[in-house]
Parts: C-alpha cells; sequence; structure tokens
C-alpha cells in the first residue's frame, strides 16, 4: 500500500471511529502518544541485552540499543518504538484532515526549508536547533 492509500485509509477510519474528536482533542492525544513514545525510546536504550555469539561463547549485558559484536537491534524494543511513531503519524494525519492541511504537501514545504537552513551544534540533551536568523523561514 502506497504512503498516500494509507493515509486515507487512516483518515476514513478515523472519521468513522472518532466522529466526535476536534483538534484540540485529537492534539490531547497526540500528546499522550508522544509522551508513549518517549518511554518506550527510553526503554530501548535503558535495558541491557543479552545476545549470545557461538564463535565468542560469551553474553552482551552492555547498556546498549545494539549488540557490540552483531549489532543486530533489539527486535520486541524497537518494534515498540515503532508502534509508538505509528500512533502518532495516524494521530497528525488524522488532525491534517480535521483541520484541512494536505501532510505530504506541508512536510515537502517544510523540509524543503530545513534544507536551507543554519543549525547550531547539539545542545547539552544533543537537541538541535536551527540558527535564530532562520526562524521566520517555517
Amino acid at each position: 500500500m502506497t504512503l498516500d492509500a494509507l493515509r486515507a485509509a487512516i483518515v476514513a477510519w478515523g472519521d468513522r471511529t472518532f466522529p466526535g474528536s476536534t483538534p484540540s482533542s485529537i492534539v490531547a492525544h497526540l500528546v499522550e502518544e508522544v509522551r508513549e513514545l518517549t518511554g518506550a525510546v527510553d526503554e530501548l536504550g535503558r535495558l541491557a541485552w543479552r545476545c549470545r555469539h557461538p564463535s565468542m561463547g560469551v553474553w552482551n549485558t552492555e547498556d546498549r540499543t545494539t549488540c557490540w559484536y552483531c549489532e543486530a537491534p533489539r527486535p520486541d524494543k524497537v518494534a515498540a518504538v515503532g508502534e509508538e511513531i505509528a500512533d502518532c503519524l495516524m494521530i497528525l494525519f488524522h488532525l491534517g484532515h480535521r483541520v484541512g492541511v494536505d501532510v505530504a504537501s506541508a512536510l515537502e514545504l517544510k523540509f524543503t526549508a530545513c534544507q536551507t537552513r543554519t543549525w547550531l551544534p547539539p545542545d547539552e540533551r544533543g537537541v538541535v536547533r536551527h540558527a535564530p536568523d532562520d526562524a521566520g523561514r517555517g
């Protein structure tokens, strides 16, 4: 299924399933889902993962998102993050539909603007922001 077909199916389902939703209630739901996404990402990085490699005969117990030897991801934790990302995207598609925003066009415009901005070094939390003089460019 293409992303556009999936978006159309999601917004049709959202209209049927949540007929009384408003932009404000949709955003409130999004805030809850972003909290769940934050928790899933934190969990991905916090828990030790054990990966056994027959050739090495050792267990990896380091606090990492991947095995230090094979770089295999922690599938259960990665799947949980994927599920929360999907929740957020579905809600954003529903919100765009409710307020009349063509999400694909808005995303394309924003991405184009972001590519022309000047980006500052990461802050103490690793967050990267654009330079203040770029603030008015969308």
